[in-house]
Parts: structure tokens; C-alpha cells; sequence
């Protein structure tokens, strides 16, 4: 019972000890502002827009037509001689008949023939043109009035706080070092 009572009026011995040291090392450690005396802004703004146009173009180009020439029968009779008559588009026979007329045809050949026209052609080109504008970040100085500079021990305390930091915890786990493993062990 003895040995439990000493065992944690040292536990509270050491606990005061570390609070009081960290205590103290919270009253030595200066206290600086987030921000130095000179500012910086940074801007980021990006913007796109695009716009679209549509250029409608007619072009003319030769191109051939085949028109279809449709078959076609006539007859008359004459008196005349007999006689034949062929050209591109048609066949004509003429003869004389026994009571002495003149019997005549024609026929159309069916065919088809070309003819040459000009044809339209419509280009409808889309340009789409991306506008980006973009805003990088820039580091801006700004010169922020202080009333008064820091003093020599205050620019120290904040340069240096991070290592008198480091060597007070590493003091006192030095220092705190056995009793630290005796708690550890009958924890465990």
C-alpha cells in the first residue's frame, strides 16, 4: 500500500513539474502575428467564353445532265418520191403506196443525252473561337504601417522559439527519463 501511495504522489510530483515547465516555457516564447509586415495577395480568376459563326459559301461547279429524249412515232402521207432520213435523235422512212401516196415515218431513238449546267454547292463552315483568359497568381507586396518595430528580444523569441521548444521536451524527457519507465511498467 505503501509502495502505490509513493508510486503516485510522485506520478503528481512529476505531472506539476512538466506543467510548471511547460507553464514557463509558454511564458518565455514570444507571440508574433500570422502575417509578417508585408502582405501578399494572390488573385486567381479564369474566364472562358467562345463564340460561333457560321459562314455560309455557294460555289459553282460544271456539272452534266442527261436528259432523256422520250420515243416519239409520227406518219403523213404525201405524193412524192420515197425517201430516208436519219440524224441524231431520229429515224424517217418514206415509200409511195400502190395508189401512188407517199407513205412517211419517224422514230425518235430513246436515249439519253448530256447537257452541262452550273450547280450550286452550299459550304456552311462553323469557326468556333475559345477566348481563355486566365490570371495567374502573382505575389504582391504591400507595405502595411507598423507603429513600432520588434523589439531585439521579441524577433528572437519568435526566430528561435521552435528549437528552445525542442530542447525544453528533450530535457524533460532526460530529466523524467526513469521515472517515465517506472509508470510504463506497471502499466503494463
Amino acid at each position: 500500500m505503501t509502495n502505490r501511495k509513493f508510486l503516485f504522489t510522485a506520478i503528481y510530483r512529476y505531472v506539476g513539474m512538466l506543467g510548471g515547465a511547460l507553464i514557463m516555457l509558454s511564458f518565455l516564447s514570444g507571440c508574433a502575428t500570422q502575417r509578417g509586415a508585408g502582405s501578399t495577395t494572390t488573385t486567381t480568376i479564369e474566364k472562358d467564353s467562345s463564340d460561333v459563326k457560321v459562314e455560309i459559301r455557294t460555289e459553282y461547279i460544271t456539272d452534266t445532265l442527261y436528259i432523256e429524249i422520250p420515243a416519239q412515232k409520227s406518219e403523213r402521207t404525201t405524193q412524192d418520191s420515197t425517201s430516208h432520213l436519219e440524224t441524231d435523235y431520229a429515224v424517217s422512212d418514206a415509200r409511195i403506196n400502190p395508189d401512188g401516196s407517199l407513205s412517211h415515218s419517224i422514230e425518235n431513238k430513246a436515249q439519253k443525252k448530256p447537257a452541262e449546267f452550273q450547280k450550286p454547292i452550299e459550304h456552311k463552315d462553323s469557326i468556333r473561337t475559345i477566348y481563355k483568359y486566365r490570371y495567374k497568381d502573382k505575389k504582391v507586396e504591400v507595405p502595411v504601417y507598423v507603429e513600432k518595430d520588434l523589439s531585439w528580444w521579441q524577433s528572437t523569441s519568435i526566430k528561435f522559439f521552435p528549437y528552445a521548444l525542442a530542447l525544453i521536451l528533450g530535457m524533460a524527457g532526460w530529466i523524467f527519463r526513469k521515472p517515465l519507465i517506472k509508470i510504463i511498467k506497471t502499466l503494463i
